[in-house]
């Protein structure tokens, strides 16, 4: 039990300086190269293809959660209470759908707020 708080506090000591001067979710965002949807309007502002590009990608995460919800119901009504699949399916199944709930408000929120966007990259006249 020592040996694991020793091995614990020596990976900290080295890894939490490196996390203060690159946070990890922005490490891991660079080095795997995703971003998400960026808006693409003058200053920064979100356009109507930006909006529903974000919807999509969301819908699309939804449906990979719904099918991690389903997948974790599915383990979990075939196996013994209490053993382990059934304690790792039920968790798949609650994380699942609360990220399914999350990734739809999210793509409902893009969607309602589409048609109020501006509409294409165009500046002001110049």
């Amino acid at each position: 039990m020592l040996g694991w708080a020793i091995l614990a506090a020596i990976v900290l000591r080295i890894v939490i300086p490196r996390w203060q001067r690159q946070p990890p979710n922005r490490a891991a965002a660079i080095a795997v190269g995703v971003r998400g949807v960026q808006p693409s309007g003058p200053n920064g502002v979100w356009t109507r293809g930006d909006r529903l590009r974000a919807a999509g990608f969301s819908g699309t995460v939804a449906l990979g959660l719904a099918a991690l919800t389903w997948l974790g119901g599915f383990a979990t009504a075939r196996t013994s209470n209490g053993s382990t699949v059934n304690l790792i399916a039920t968790g798949a199944l609650f994380l699942g759908a609360i990220g399914l709930l999350m990734a739809v408000l999210v793509a409902l929120g893009h969607l309602i707020r589409a048609p109020f966007a501006q509409h294409g990259t165009s500046g002001p006249a110049a």
